[in-house]
Order: structure tokens, then C-alpha cells, then sequence
């Protein structure tokens, strides 16, 4: 057996080094210093900025799985896979520091911190238990100790920071309105990023659910969803319409979700200067329209036509379209119009004259039967030049391959990864594939490999033409025809 000239172990090395120097020669080039895990997160600090910089997002995604890669590889093995089958702990111990309000009371104790018997103290909570899930916390780099059980913020908690008063928070939790199963107000989440938003529904929806998924995949729970299992209180659209608190931090939610993401992630690759004046675009399941806002304004020669539920036009969308006079004036002079449509329905007569159908993230909430349902009847009203617009994440595999030759591809694309790192980049790059999982956990959906869109696409009367891959994300936009 050959020994290989550079060890498996100094390739991974050479791998961060090489990928470092590229990121530290840019940030001295450009003034900055990359942040550190001590810092606190500004979204607007310029070396914050440098992050989201397309060469350091390459070479931090290249760093990141070799250092993943080697930390993987020097662990003992049971001790790795003892840490991965109990990671559940972590979005635990997070739904804790939540409860307490932490984030908030350690931005107000400043860089000197504050001991988990005062946090205690001020929230009502257990300390010994806070102490630990902090503990827990800082271990994996979220909350740092400074001294034994005083904690700070640092750059991951901080992102968590609602920015509100750590009393008017504590207040919140000491009543509710609805049946109790968790504390949940949406006045916590007004006015923030979603970042908050984002992380309490993980650790506590999609955390419950995820439990059941091994039940469902031997059958045994007697209901179609692993949501349904585990809270046993409808699906989980019918389950927070009847606990106020929950629907306004979905709300918030999906706005943390996309604040996340790399700036312009919904709307790169969405050229619509090629279609011809006047045209149509149906944003179909479009919610609040807050993304046809965006591409209205980017494409002033075309008309918008924002649909979805009943429920969701009167509650969402025209609320959305009454509270800014740039909006208002769109739906006044025609340009923009909102419809009640069920997208599992036949379309109205009227959608054949659309140019365009655009569907945002509304795929992978289904299964493939009703993405096919929802397909087909685009299909069956559309004109023969009409395109559709997809935008949903696209699931690398974790070994090389091209699932689609031959489809015109666009934007970015993974890195090369050079040996031996794994094709889709491992842990650096893993989001795609959680989120896979929370589909299917809270509404049996599905993130997609390119070949799974195409197959939708040629059983509902469509044919992939071209890919837009966004950098930094999994975030893509695909591009069809009528077959």
C-alpha cells in the first residue's frame, strides 16, 4: 500500500491555510478584520459586511468544510457519533436562554456580564438549570462565560436580540390568552429582525416534531405528519391559527429566515426585462406580495397579480398593500391586483394572458402528488411562450455528479472542492438538507435535487430550461417552459 506524498490530515490543513490567507489578504486590502466569536454582531459594521463579500463567502465555505472535515476525523470516533446523537440538547438548552430572556439581560449587564443567579432572580426561573443550559451553549460557541456562571453575549447570541427591554419581556411571559403550551407572544417579536423568531420556532416546533420522524418512517404514529404526532392538535398551519402568539411569530419567522440569507438571495437572477411590456406576472401563493413588491418596482413595464387563500388575502396581503403610499399607488392604478385563488384549484380564465408564474418557496411545502396538482393547473392555463418562475433550494448530493446535463446554469455554484473534501462541502455547508427535514417533520414537504424538479416538471407538463444558483445559500431559481 502507497503512502500518499501529503498525509490525509495535512491536505485538510493545507486546505484552511490556503483558504485563511485568501480571506485575511482581502480583509487587509480592504481595511477590515474578519469578526471573531467574541464580538458582538452588527449587521451594518463594515467588517460584518466583508463577510457577506462573494471571494470571502467562497473561501470561508471552503475553510470551514476542511476544518469541519479535520475536527471530524481527529475525534474518536464513538465520542463524534455520542455528540451528534445527542445534539437534540442544543436547540433545548436554546428554547431555555430564550424563556430567560438572556440575550436581552446580557446586552443590558454589558461586557461584564451578568450571573445566572440574577438572571434567576429577575425571570423567575430555575438558576441551576439556566447555568447549565448557558453552559451548554457557550461550549458549542453561542453566550460566552467570562467567570464561573457569569455570562456575556458574543457574536452567535447576539444575533438573537430583540432588541426590546429586558422588563417589558419578562412582563409578556406572565400572562396568556390562549391554550398554554408554550409562552409565546408575537409583541416579543415586532419590530425585530426575525432572528429570535426564527431560532423559538426551531427549538420549539420544529424540534417537537422532528422527534416523531423516525415513527413516521416505519408507520406507526396513525397520522400523516410527524407535527401531528407529536402535538395531536391538527396540522401546523391549523394549529397556530388557534394560538395568536404563534401566527405572529410565524409572521416574524419568515422574515428571519430571509434576513439570514445573503443579501438580494430572492431576487437575484430574476430578469424580467425580457418580457414584453405590459405583461403578466402571477405570484401564485404570493402571501403578504411583499416579493412582488420588490420585483413591481425592479420592472415597472409589467402588471403583478398576487394570489393565495381567502384567508390570507384579507388577513396578510391587503393589509401589506394599504400601509405604504408606493403600494397603495400600484394597486390604484392597476399594476398590482390581489386574488383569492387556492392554488390546488383550476385557474381562472383571465391567467392565461400571464407571461409569468412565480412560485416562492410554495414547492417545497407539498409532497410530489400535490406539487404536481398545483403544476398542472398552471400548466393547463398557460399560453404557449409563458414561463415559470420557481424559487426554492436545490439539495446538492454529497458526492460529485451533474443531475441535470445539459440545463443552462447560471449565478453560483459550490466551489471545486479540492481533495479530500466532500462534494458538497459537509458541515459547512449543511442548512439545505436540515431544512429538507423540517418540511417533511412539520408538513411532509421536501426540499429537491435539480433531477426531482425535473421530474415534476415533465409529469405536470413542464420542462426544466435554466438554473440561478445564489451565493451563499441553496436559495435557486429555476426556470421552465411548457413541454
Amino acid at each position: 500500500m502507497s503512502v500518499p506524498s501529503v498525509s490525509y490530515l495535512k491536505q485538510l490543513v493545507n486546505v484552511i491555510n490556503t483558504h485563511v490567507d485568501i480571506i485575511e489578504n482581502h480583509a487587509l486590502k480592504s481595511g477590515v478584520a474578519h469578526p471573531t466569536i467574541e464580538d458582538l454582531y452588527d449587521p451594518l459594521s463594515p467588517n460584518e459586511q466583508f463577510t457577506m463579500e462573494i471571494e470571502v463567502m467562497q473561501a470561508a465555505l471552503l475553510a470551514a468544510s476542511a476544518a469541519t472535515q479535520l475536527a471530524a476525523t481527529l475525534k474518536l470516533p464513538g465520542l463524534s457519533l455520542y455528540e451528534k446523537s445527542n445534539a437534540f440538547h442544543i436547540p433545548a438548552a436554546l428554547g431555555i436562554a430564550s424563556d430567560a430572556c438572556a440575550v436581552e439581560l446580557l446586552r443590558e449587564a454589558g461586557p461584564e456580564g451578568m450571573d445566572v443567579a440574577e438572571i434567576s432572580a429577575r425571570t423567575g426561573t430555575d438558576a441551576n438549570l439556566l447555568g447549565r443550559a448557558l453552559r451548554l451553549l457557550a461550549t458549542h460557541y453561542i453566550f460566552r462565560e467570562v467567570k464561573p456562571n457569569i455570562f456575556t453575549n458574543n457574536r452567535l447570541s447576539s444575533m438573537m436580540d430583540t432588541g426590546k427591554s429586558s422588563e417589558a419581556l419578562v412582563a409578556l411571559t406572565k400572562y396568556v390568552n390562549y391554550p398554554v403550551v408554550r409562552r409565546v407572544h408575537g409583541e416579543k417579536y415586532k419590530g425585530t429582525n426575525g432572528i429570535a423568531a426564527f431560532v423559538d420556532t426551531a427549538v420549539d416546533l420544529n424540534f417537537k416534531a422532528a422527534a416523531f420522524m423516525p415513527d413516521m418512517f416505519i408507520n406507526i404514529t396513525g397520522v400523516d405528519t410527524a407535527f401531528k404526532a407529536a402535538f395531536r392538535d391538527g396540522n401546523m398551519w391549523d394549529y397556530q391559527e388557534k394560538r395568536p402568539g404563534y401566527v405572529e411569530r410565524f409572521q416574524s419567522y419568515m422574515h428571519g429566515r430571509t434576513s439570514i440569507q445573503p443579501p438580494n438571495s430572492n431576487t437575484d437572477g430574476l430578469d424580467l426585462s425580457s418580457v414584453p411590456a405590459g405583461g403578466i406576472v402571477i405570484d401564485v401563493g404570493g402571501g403578504s406580495g411583499a416579493i412582488t413588491f420588490e420585483l413591481a418596482r425592479n420592472a415597472p413595464h409589467l402588471s403583478f397579480i398576487v394570489q393565495d387563500r381567502t384567508q390570507t388575502i384579507r388577513d396578510n396581503t391587503i393589509p401589506f398593500w394599504s400601509e405604504d403610499l408606493e403600494r397603495i399607488e400600484m394597486i390604484s392604478t392597476g399594476r398590482v391586483k390581489l386574488q383569492e385563488q387556492n392554488f390546488f384549484e383550476p385557474q381562472p380564465a383571465s391567467s392565461s394572458r400571464a407571461a409569468a408564474f412565480f412560485l416562492r418557496f410554495i414547492l417545497h411545502d407539498w409532497p410530489h402528488a400535490d406539487c404536481v396538482k398545483i403544476l398542472t393547473h398552471l400548466r393547463n392555463c398557460a399560453s404557449a411562450n409563458a414561463r415559470l418562475i420557481i424559487v426554492d433550494q436545490l439539495i446538492p448530493y454529497a458526492c460529485p455528479a451533474d443531475d441535470m446535463p445539459g440545463v443552462e446554469t447560471h449565478g453560483f455554484s459550490i466551489p471545486p472542492a479540492p481533495k479530500p473534501l466532500l462534494a458538497n462541502l459537509g458541515e459547512a455547508n449543511p442548512n439545505v438538507y436540515r431544512t429538507d427535514f423540517i418540511m417533511y417533520s412539520t408538513v411532509n414537504g421536501q426540499e429537491r435535487t435539480l433531477a426531482e424538479f425535473d421530474a415534476l416538471m415533465k409529469e405536470s407538463g413542464w420542462k426544466v430550461e435554466q438554473v440561478f444558483r445564489t451565493m451563499g445559500t441553496a436559495i435557486s431559481r429555476i426556470i421552465c417552459k411548457v413541454a
